[in-house]
Order: C-alpha cells, then structure tokens, then sequence
C-alpha cells in the first residue's frame, strides 16, 4: 500500500480548513453581509438614542 506524504503547506491548508469559528461569529459574518439587515440595525440604534 501506498501512504501519501504531504509537505508541510498542505498539512497547514488542511488545518486551516478544519478550524471550527464560533456560532457567534458565524452568525455575525451572516448578518454582515446583508446590507439590509445592518441598515436595520443602525436605524434602530439611532432610534433608540434619540429617545
């Protein structure tokens, strides 16, 4: 049988690939990149400073 060498490179992109990232900060790249829901938001924050 024949046993695959990865050099070192290839062993870092496959950690890199397996690294967890928390809920938090998932849920936060999500609502990042919806340019309404964060347009919500600031007209909420505003709204509540001016009460």
């Amino acid at each position: 049988m024949a046993v695959a060498q990865l050099d070192q490179k290839q062993q870092l992109s496959l950690v890199k690939e397996t690294e967890r990232r928390s809920e938090w900060l998932q849920a936060w790249r999500r609502f990042r990149s919806n340019k309404l829901a964060v347009a919500g938001l600031i007209f909420i924050v505003l709204i509540c400073l001016m009460a």
